[in-house]
């Protein structure tokens, strides 16, 4: 048998749609926008290896005919990654056999303490169903007695870390993730897939959003890119086919609301990506799409602006000011551009 990795959810931790039937920019016509929470499955001719216990566990592996579970290694402590644990038991009912759960020591705590009764054996009629032990940097899963070998790395989280795991040096599974750190950037090298955390557009202070997942994929460079932990915001035919069915782009440079913001520098990459892809498409035989700036824009940096691939600026306070008239401000802005 070849080894399988399965993905049992690719949604955030409230899923798409959320538990009131929101949801947002996806399209609910389409199948792929039905997202449980993000847990995985590494399948050999050995042993079944699950990757986190989903609130929707009952569901993933029911929907997948799993019927058996020999381990567990959990990325992290929160509730979209561990509150599915008690769906576990019923493998240990069918083999009596307590199953080995691996997890680092701050989720090895927070599981002994939300779910003691897991772990402990309070009497005949309820044993100890499942056996906790230390995630280590590297694991050996059996696949016709052949080594396959899962290599577990922190990455950062928000204000925790989670793990990631590395399957033979071929596949990476990163769920959870807002950072991951430059010393490690050499297991992500030669990747035949990466599987990697997608919030939604805007940043996120925990969690990679499209633009941040787009730099890593660029990267680390592996040969197939699969986004997970994808929230209500992205929408999968708007992310596959975006761009060719545009004639402008407008990306916002300053926070809406208020005039008189200075540009904010991060925009940068997102102009430079996009006009990347731009290029790409054009290459392709694709249309020509204008990338259009909002905010921030004055005399000083439009120039820049034009070498890093915009089309157009809307210019307010760079026009209209106590400094001077609007025509001796666009005329340093022309001035500028020459």
């Amino acid at each position: 048998m070849s080894i399988k990795f399965i993905i049992l959810g690719c949604g955030s931790s409230l899923g798409v749609p959320r538990i009131d039937g929101f949801f947002g920019n996806c399209d609910p016509k389409n199948k792929k926008n039905y997202r449980t929470r993000c847990s995985a499955l590494l399948k050999t001719s050995d042993e079944n290896v699950l990757i986190d216990t989903s609130p929707d566990l009952r569901q993933q592996l029911l929907r997948h005919k799993i019927s058996k579970i020999d381990k567990v290694f959990y990325s992290h402590i929160h509730s979209d990654q561990t509150h599915g644990i008690n769906d576990l038991r019923i493998f240990y009912i069918k083999n009596r056999k307590p199953i080995n759960v691996y997890a680092d020591l701050d989720t090895s705590m927070y599981l002994k303490k939300s779910f003691s009764y897991c772990f402990n054996s309070y009497s005949k009629e309820y044993p100890a169903t499942l056996k906790l032990n230390r995630l280590k940097n590297n694991h050996l899963i059996l696949n016709r007695k052949r080594k396959i070998n899962v290599k577990s790395i922190k990455v950062k989280h928000g204000k925790v870390k989670s793990n990631c795991f590395v399957i033979n040096k071929k596949l990476a599974y990163i769920s959870d993730v807002n950072k991951i750190y430059n010393k490690d950037f050499r297991f992500f090298k030669n990747l035949k897939y990466l599987i990697i955390d997608c919030l939604r557009y805007d940043f996120h202070p925990s969690h990679f959003n499209l633009a941040s997942t787009l730099d890593i994929i660029r990267l680390f460079k592996p040969k197939k890119s699969i986004l997970t932990n994808l929230h209500t915001d992205l929408d999968y035919n708007i992310i596959k086919n975006i761009i060719d069915e545009l004639d402008l782009v407008l990306l916002m440079s300053v926070n809406p609301g208020f005039g008189g913001q200075s540009f904010i520098p991060t925009v940068e990459t997102k102009i430079r990506r996009l006009k990347q892809a731009i290029d790409d498409q054009v290459a392709a035989g694709g249309r020509p799409v204008q990338i259009q700036i909002d905010g921030g824009v004055k005399s000083h940096n439009i120039a820049m602006l034009r070498d890093w691939g915009v089309s157009n600026c809307v210019v307010g306070s760079g026009l209209f000011n106590d400094k001077a008239s609007v025509a001796a401000n666009l005329s340093e802005i022309h001035n500028a551009l020459e």
